[in-house]
């Protein structure tokens, strides 16, 4: 029985791009997967048994191939195959899932980091129509927060970045099993330091790594005076600090002065920053010894500079709730009690790392736009998260639905009457009904020529009528001329 799915895998051809290529069904493999099921016929037994039973022998018998190639190959095939039979009403889908989880049960994190592509190129397979609260849902979300669980966060972030994207892509954005809807803070992520140095160094030292309490857990600084008054003179020694801190090319170029040298080479600032830039620690070293060397990187006081504004902006945005919708999720709302003075020193705060923090990391500009940039966005999560994660779905609207809003929207309208004038008003009426047009200008009265006696008729009349008025005039100018007024209609 299990050299019967084991022949399939087998008679497929061989594949250079089997991570990135998904299997197509072909005939040929649809005759061997028929012949197969007749086999399976006599012995009165379904695919499915096979594949629950045998097949994950051949899965474990894969497993255990040393070359990596030809075991990756292997198993790519098999997972395609059963994909494919599902396809076919051979098989659930969900089998797909428990092939899956059994194989990154059993195998490390390194031949998952290897396999992973092949998850990522099938994302349209294995993720369809997915549900976080049933299967198969339930069993993507379980077997990957599995491997999650086992990553290093320090070795394998990028990796467990990759397994949050696929997570991100394979359910909707409003999957509450992937959002922090109580606005929980990662209180696990403690940061040991040395306790036991006793000088001014140390004090820096020892207020330094003591913020990293308050950023694991800001919450407390919400209902805490006395916290809030630790955390304002701690804050202010260490951006003091940070200020006067050089950077490491800076600290190049002063060196090549101090020899003499001062011809500074043009690729001293640009190795410097390069090698800031190449700089990697998911996890700070806390050493005492390391401090000052540490506060020397860009990047480091780049985090920190991020850390502080961002505390800054939760703390301050608790307090600043005017022109916000009534929160629903009653978990975000947290008990309050910052000061005046407080809330302006935080506001201080956030614009001198605004103003300031980029220039002294050597960013410009471009700091303090990533900063508010991000502050924005989150802003808005938190923002929908209060108002419990409404769904960003458009509902569909059936042919029917839209049939029956029409008609029902024409009742309620009822009949329409025809309205008494028909442009609105009686006058805009009366002009729509003059009869305009070129034709008007066609008729005979408007083109006939009048004939010479009739037109010398007219001439002379009009002459008469002139003549008679300018004698007329003249008499009225003599007469008041001699002091005589003379009354006459219309004067």
């Amino acid at each position: 029985m299990a050299s019967t799915i084991q022949d399939l895998v087998d008679s497929i051809a061989p594949r250079q791009d089997f991570l990135e290529r998904p299997l197509e069904t072909s005939k040929p493999l649809e005759k061997k997967i028929l012949d197969g099921v007749q086999r399976l016929g006599e012995s009165n037994l379904t695919f499915v048994e096979v594949l629950e039973l045998d097949g994950k022998k051949v899965l474990y018998s894969y497993s255990l191939i040393q070359d990596l190639g030809a075991k990756l190959e292997k198993l790519c095939n098999l997972l395609d195959l059963i994909w494919v039979l599902s396809q076919q009403g051979l098989c659930d889908f969900r089998v797909t899932y428990e092939f899956l989880e059994d194989l990154f049960e059993i195998e490390t994190i390194d031949f998952c980091l290897s396999f992973w592509p092949f998850l990522e190129h099938r994302e349209t397979r294995i993720a369809r129509n997915l549900n976080g609260a049933r299967k198969p849902g339930t069993d993507l979300i379980r077997f990957l927060n599995s491997l999650l669980r086992r990553l290093s966060k320090t070795h394998h972030s990028a990796f467990a970045g990759r397994i949050l994207i696929l997570l991100g892509k394979a359910f909707p954005l409003s999957e509450r099993s992937g959002v922090n809807q109580r606005g929980e803070f990662d209180t696990d992520n403690v940061t040991e330091w040395d306790h036991s140095a006793d000088n001014e160094e140390a004090d820096v030292y020892g207020r330094f790594w003591r913020l990293q309490k308050t950023f694991m857990d800001p919450v407390q600084l919400l209902s805490h005076p006395e916290e809030q008054r630790i955390f304002k003179d701690d804050l202010t020694v260490i951006l003091k600090e940070l200020k006067d801190v050089k950077s490491v090319s800076e600290m190049l170029i002063a060196s090549m002065a101090l020899s003499g040298d001062e011809t500074v080479p043009s690729d001293v600032t640009a190795a410097g920053t390069q090698v800031e830039k190449i700089s990697f620690s998911p996890k700070w070293h806390t050493s005492p010894a390391l401090f000052n060397l540490e506060l020397q990187d860009s990047v480091f006081r780049k985090t920190i500079y991020s850390q502080i504004y961002f505390l800054c902006d939760f703390l301050q945005n608790q307090k600043n709730t005017g022109g916000r919708a009534p929160i629903v999720n009653k978990s975000l709302i947290y008990a309050s009690n910052i000061s005046p003075e407080f809330s302006q020193f935080l506001e201080e705060i956030q614009g001198s790392i605004a103003r300031t923090g980029g220039a002294v990391i050597g960013a410009d500009n471009a700091f303090s736009r990533s900063l508010k940039i991000v502050v924005t966005r989150d802003h808005n999560w938190q923002r929908w998260k209060e108002q419990n994660t409404p769904s960003f779905e458009i509902i569909k609207v059936t042919n029917d639905e839209l049939k029956s809003t029409a008609d029902q929207s024409t009742k309620l309208r009822g009949v329409k009457r025809p309205h008494v004038f028909s442009m609105g008003i009686a006058s805009m009426s009366k002009i729509q009904r003059t009869k305009t047009g070129i034709e008007l200008l066609k008729a005979a009265e408007k083109v006939s020529a009048p004939t010479f006696a009739e037109l010398q008729e007219e001439n002379a009349g009009q002459e008469k009528t002139e003549l008679a008025s300018s004698k007329e005039w003249r008499a009225l100018r003599a007469a008041r001329t001699q002091g005589m007024w003379v009354k006459s209609k219309g004067r």
